[in-house]
């Protein structure tokens, strides 16, 4: 069984009146091209031959999606909040309505007023000869403005050019905010290894950043290296130290254990 519909959906026109120009361009039909010269009253004297069984199919199809996506935004949602949990977020405050407030990202006009700024590094005649870090420290002042350029995105792009899905944003705002620790916590959230992957990693999220389409884009990079490898955190001492009094008094074989440096480029 079908039903008869009247053809008001605008890309049913639209495939109707495409079909029909298609059909004049082959054979050249007069009859086709006086419907075409009035289409605007004629397209409401056709009608669609809809299969019932194939309406239903997709009824269901579009309500099976719709509950997919709920329930996608439910596990989002689930995952943020064991992540905010993960890393010791502070709660959101709350407003007079006692509904939850959310926090405004950094600086909403941080990327208008602050420009890009390229980190210094040791000149290549120098470090051609060694294995010592490449980049020159920076100000802890730098990187909290370099953050502050990060965006408040709708959909930021910079989590799918990162292959681990590096929550970026959050810990841009964090750095922005001066809560180091809350930084290097979110970024070890999604990343076991960002002392590595912040100095070999090409950095396809810089490439990816919204910014970028009009603007040098949010330096990533260098501010993630920089913030896994100092280890800095506002209070109770550095990563490595807080490690190292978690793991205990280390063996005295430990301690003959000698460091043996790279050899150096000839």
């Amino acid at each position: 069984m079908v039903d008869l519909e009247p053809l008001i959906d605008a890309d049913d026109v639209d495939f109707v009146q495409v079909a029909i120009m298609k059909h004049v361009t082959l054979t050249g039909s007069r009859y086709a091209e006086r419907l075409l010269a009035d289409w605007a009253s004629l397209h409401r004297q056709f009608v669609k031959v809809m299969p019932r069984d194939y309406k239903r199919a997709l009824a269901e199809q579009a309500t099976a999606a719709r509950e997919e996506r709920g329930a996608r935004r439910c596990r989002h949602g689930d995952r943020r909040r064991r992540q905010a949990r993960t890393v010791g977020e502070e709660p959101v405050p709350a407003g007079a309505d006692g509904r939850s407030q959310p926090e405004s990202m950094g600086k909403p006009t941080g990327f208008i007023e602050i420009q890009r700024k390229k980190h210094p590094t040791r000149p290549i005649e120098e470090r051609v000869h060694d294995w010592r870090e490449v980049y020159l420290p920076s100000p802890t002042g730098g990187l909290m403005e370099q953050g502050a350029r990060c965006m408040d995105c709708g959909i930021p792009f910079c989590h799918q050019g990162c292959p681990l899905g590096n929550l970026i944003p959050d810990w841009n705002d964090l750095v922005y905010r001066d809560r180091w620790r809350a930084a290097i916590d979110r970024l070890h959230a999604t990343n076991n290894f960002p002392e590595f992957t912040g100095t070999l990693c090409p950095a396809p999220c810089e490439g990816s950043c919204v910014l970028g389409i009009n603007d040098d884009p949010v330096t990533i990079k260098y501010d993630r290296g920089r913030r896994s490898s100092t280890g800095r955190t506002p209070r109770g001492g550095s990563r490595r130290s807080r490690r190292r009094r978690a793991r205990g008094r280390r063996s005295p074989s430990s301690d003959r254990v000698r460091r043996v440096s790279p050899p150096p480029i000839s």
